[in-house]
């Protein structure tokens, strides 16, 4: 796989089918290294331990055929929020996301900047726009006319959150756009996806100011262990 370019985003997600999942996972636990054997081991939910699994065994499978790493190798560090990166091995680090929902995860990479990514079901869009009725700013709420615009609002806000290494609901305040116009907060760009299968996901993104972009990044959608190139 060749690393994402500047100006460009990919997305690697887990196979969505129940069969091809369990496929995915089938000797998963060979590819990660003692350490998270033993937070594996540790998860008393089967749920809890094959979510976990699912979204370590996508960074470590894509990512390890990026840097050409074995994946049980690939140095994935935690940093004091909770949030994974990727200790320098090569010139070349890419930056990296990781969401996951329903069985699925999701994984974004960029070259460089913030970058988080989020993935959240349409059947949860009533108790979103609950919540945004309360805590989103008026301008955002606004905006919203129908529940999957509401699910894609939320998405965003996570996303960012995810970008920024904090809470959600540090993010549920803050506003998206500048004001009434379609420009986004403090620099951020974001892209959002609709599902065949009733999932919205969303990529939130800035870049340094080294390499500001002026047009949104390319986003490419992936499953991984698949033979087709793009999700759509």
């Amino acid at each position: 796989i060749a690393p994402p370019l500047a100006g460009e985003i990919q997305v690697w997600l887990t196979p969505a089918e129940n069969d091809a999942g369990t496929r995915y996972l089938a000797n998963g636990r060979d590819c990660l290294p003692e350490n998270e054997r033993r937070r594996l081991d540790g998860y008393r939910s089967a749920g809890a331990a094959s979510q976990f699994l699912l979204g370590r065994l996508l960074v470590r499978r894509v990512l390890g055929r990026m840097l050409n790493i074995p994946p049980e190798r690939l140095p994935i560090k935690i940093d004091a929020n909770g949030k994974p990166w990727l200790a320098e091995t090569t010139s070349e680090i890419p930056i990296f996301s990781l969401s996951h929902d329903g069985g699925q995860a999701m994984l974004a990479v960029a070259a460089a900047g913030e970058l988080g990514c989020d993935m959240v079901r349409l059947n949860r869009a009533n108790k979103v726009q609950r919540i945004a009725k309360t805590y989103f700013p008026a301008a955002d709420f606004r905006r919203i006319e129908t529940p999957e615009q509401a699910v894609a609002v939320w998405a965003k806000k996570e996303a960012r959150a995810k970008a920024c290494g904090h809470s959600i609901w540090h993010e549920l305040g803050r506003p998206l756009f500048e004001g009434a116009g379609t420009a986004h907060v403090d620099g951020w760009q974001f892209m959002t996806l609709l599902s065949k299968d009733g999932k919205i996901f969303a990529v939130a993104y800035r870049a340094r100011p080294s390499n500001k972009l002026c047009e949104p990044p390319r986003v490419s959608y992936r499953v991984d262990g698949s033979s087709n190139e793009t999700l759509i």
